[in-house]
C-alpha cells in the first residue's frame, strides 16, 4: 500500500509541474491552473524538501521495496529538476530590479532579510506593531476594515502607505496580501494601511473605488492618532486592487490625492482591446458581475473604469510591476500602460518586468518577492525623500 501512496503522490507532484510548465488558458480551467502555478513556481525548493520527506516516510513502511514505490521515487527526482528549471528565470529577478533601480537613481534602502524566505507565509515582524480591524467607512449596509502596520517606536511625521488587495473584484482579503511589503516598510519607519472594500458582485463599479478614497480621506483625517505626514500618502496595490489604485491616482481631487503608486500586475485595461484576454473576461465576468455592463452596447463604461484611458498628465511617480507569464493580466497590458504613462508624466516612472513570473508571486516570501518588496522600498523611499527636499527647498 505505501508504494501505491508513493506512486499516486509522485503522479499528482508531476501534474503539477506539468502545469507549471503547460499552464491552460482556457476560459474554465484558466483560474485552477493559475493557482496550480501560484502554490508551485515559487515554492519550489520547499516542494523538493517535502516530497524527500515523503520519500523517507514512505520507505520507513516499505515502499521502496515496491516497483511502483521505486517508479516514484524516480518520477520524483524528473519532476524536481523539471521544477528548478522552471523556476530558474528567478534568478535574475534581483538583477532586473537592480537595473531598474540603477536608471532611475533610488535610493538605498534595508533590503528584506533572506532568512524570511525559509518560511514564506508571513506574519507580523519582530520591531512592527500590528493593529487590526479598524473601521473607517460605512457602505452599503457594511463595515470597512483596515490593519494598521506601524514601528514599535513612535514617532511623528511618518510616510504612509495605503495597500488595496486584489481578487479579480469579487474575493480576497487584508489580511492575506500585501504582508511582505506592509511588514518591510513597517520596518523601514513607515506606516502601512492595509484595506479591504466591498466586493463584487454586491459591489458595482465604481463602489470599490469609492471605498479606497473613504480609505485615504481617513486616513487624513486621523493622521495624527497614528504619527503620518498627511501631506505624503502614497498607494499601492496588485491585481484589481492595482487598477482601484490607479484609478484612485488618476481620477483624484485634493482630498484624496496621492504622493507615489506602485501597482503590481494590475489590470489597466477592462476593454479588451488588445484581444489578450478571452472575450467571457468582459461577457461573463467584468461585466455582468463588477460593472453591470454590456460590453456590446455599454462600452463607454469599460472605458471609464480603465486606468489606460485616464492617463491625461501624470504628476506623481509611478512603478509598474509585471511578470512575463502573467495567465491572469497578460503582460501586453502593463507594457502598454507603462509606454503612456511614460509619455504622459512629468515624474519618476519605471516599469519591472520579471521573466518567467505568473500572477501573485509576491502575496508570499520568496525569491520573486524580496527582490519586488526590495524595489518598491527604494522606489517609495527615493519618492519620499524628493518631496521632503522639494518641501524644505519651498520654505
Amino acid at each position: 500500500m505505501s508504494g501505491w501512496i508513493l506512486f499516486a503522490l509522485a503522479i499528482i507532484g508531476a501534474a503539477l509541474v506539468a502545469n507549471a510548465r503547460w499552464p491552460s488558458r482556457g476560459p474554465w480551467m484558466l483560474i485552477p491552473s493559475w493557482f496550480g502555478v501560484f502554490i508551485t513556481t515559487d515554492l519550489v525548493f520547499h516542494h523538493i524538501v517535502l516530497q524527500v520527506i515523503v520519500i523517507v516516510l514512505c520507505a520507513w513502511f516499505g515502499a521502496l521495496e515496491t516497483t511502483q514505490g521505486n517508479v516514484a521515487v524516480v518520477i520524483m527526482g524528473f519532476s524536481s529538476l523539471a521544477l528548478l528549471r522552471i523556476w530558474s528565470p528567478a534568478l535574475r529577478a534581483r538583477t532586473v530590479t537592480e537595473a531598474v533601480a540603477a536608471d532611475l537613481d533610488l535610493d538605498p534602502a534595508e533590503p528584506l532579510p533572506r532568512s524570511l524566505l525559509l518560511t514564506p507565509f508571513p506574519g507580523t515582524r519582530k520591531g512592527v506593531e500590528a493593529i487590526r480591524n479598524i473601521e473607517f467607512h460605512r457602505a452599503g449596509g457594511q463595515s470597512l476594515k483596515l490593519d494598521v502596520y506601524q514601528p514599535d517606536l513612535a514617532r511623528d511625521n511618518r510616510p504612509a502607505l495605503i495597500y488595496v488587495h486584489g481578487g479579480g473584484f469579487l474575493f480576497g482579503d487584508k489580511k492575506n496580501q500585501g504582508l511582505p511589503l506592509c511588514n518591510q516598510m513597517a520596518t523601514l519607519g513607515w506606516v502601512c494601511f492595509n484595506v479591504n472594500y466591498r466586493l463584487s458582485p454586491d459591489a458595482t463599479w465604481p463602489e470599490h473605488l469609492d471605498d479606497i478614497r473613504a480609505a485615504i480621506s481617513w486616513i487624513r483625517a486621523h493622521a495624527s492618532d497614528y504619527g503620518v505626514d498627511p501631506n505624503f500618502v502614497a498607494l499601492t496595490g496588485n491585481s484589481a486592487g492595482g487598477q482601484i489604485a490607479s484609478m484612485a491616482a488618476l481620477t483624484t481631487d485634493a482630498d484624496t490625492a496621492v504622493q507615489a503608486v506602485v501597482t503590481s500586475y494590475a489590470i489597466y485595461d477592462l476593454t479588451n482591446r488588445h484581444g489578450a484576454h478571452n472575450p467571457e473576461y468582459l461577457t461573463k465576468m467584468i461585466g455582468p458581475h463588477v460593472l453591470k455592463a454590456d460590453p456590446e452596447t455599454e462600452m463607454e463604461k469599460f472605458r471609464a473604469a480603465s486606468p489606460r484611458d485616464h492617463l491625461d498628465a501624470v504628476t506623481i511617480p509611478w512603478l509598474v510591476i509585471h511578470g512575463s507569464d502573467d495567465p491572469l493580466v497578460p503582460v501586453i497590458e502593463a507594457r502598454d500602460f507603462f509606454t503612456a504613462l511614460e509619455a504622459a508624466s512629468t515624474a519618476m516612472c519605471g516599469y519591472v518586468e520579471f521573466p518567467g513570473a505568473s500572477h501573485g508571486f509576491d502575496v508570499y516570501y520568496c525569491h520573486r518577492a524580496a527582490a519586488a518588496v526590495d524595489l518598491t522600498a527604494r522606489f517609495l523611499v527615493s519618492a519620499s525623500n524628493s518631496a521632503n527636499a522639494a518641501s524644505r527647498q519651498s520654505e
